[in-house]
């Protein structure tokens, strides 16, 4: 279903160990993105990806609901200031979008 979803130049990776994994570890998953990926969307679990999104991002308006909750189904875009995946840092980021479910309204 996901592929169907993708750009047709797109890669879907489903990566099991990542499941239960911490953000030090989704970070380095991230620090090996091949360069050539211009943009990457990462699923997962809490508490690692609310934790991932406040290591990167040091600033944007909604940081503050991201650090009281991250709900399920919530999406946070970040844009990094770095020219490749491997240069990835805690506070490299600017946190451009939190979308919570409750946000969407019923229209769906």
């Amino acid at each position: 279903m996901l592929g169907d979803v993708v750009a047709h130049d797109g890669e879907v990776s489903i990566e099991d160990d990542l499941y239960h994994a911490t953000a030090p570890t989704l970070l380095r998953r991230l620090r090996v993105v091949p360069d050539a990926a211009p943009d990457v969307l990462m699923i997962g679990h809490n508490p690692a990806l609310q934790q991932l999104v406040l290591m990167l991002a040091a600033s944007g308006g909604s940081r503050a609901q991201v650090a009281r909750k991250f709900p399920t189904a919530a999406l946070a875009t970040l844009r990094a200031a770095v020219d490749r995946w491997a240069d990835l840092d805690l506070g490299c980021a600017h946190l451009t979008g939190f979308v919570r479910p409750k946000d969407l309204g019923t229209g769906v």
